[in-house]
């Protein structure tokens, strides 16, 4: 593995019709730098993980928070008592749950109960 000299991120191995051969590209600035000939012994995939839908995260918006109802609850992180509340039901093969997210009016915070 080689990361990137600019911005530390992983470099990824890319065919190159220009360089005529793989090049080791930074997915994050573009940096690229030419591999040497031994790259495909290196770079091969061993293991491909796959999530359950019930692992995936769970992304709050502005736009979700514009319209999200608040409660009275104690922010664990500042103890504010307002805090925006999200439900969002999860796919699990055992059962059906709702998780319930908050984040806190005042600091940012964000939690979540089952």
């Amino acid at each position: 593995m080689e990361f990137c000299p600019k911005c530390g991120s992983l470099l990824v191995p890319k065919r190159n019709a220009k360089a005529k051969g793989i090049v080791l590209r930074c997915p994050s600035c573009g940096y690229e730098k030419k591999a040497e000939k031994n790259i495909a012994e290196r770079y091969q995939i061993k293991e491909r993980i796959e999530h359950k839908p019930s692992e995936l995260p769970v992304i709050i918006t502005e736009e979700t928070l514009a319209t999200a109802p608040t409660e009275h609850v104690v922010c664990p992180k500042c103890g504010h008592n307002m805090a925006y509340v999200i439900e969002v039901p999860t796919i699990d093969e055992e059962q059906d749950t709702i998780v319930t997210f908050y984040r806190c009016k005042k600091c940012g915070y964000s939690w979540r109960e089952v």
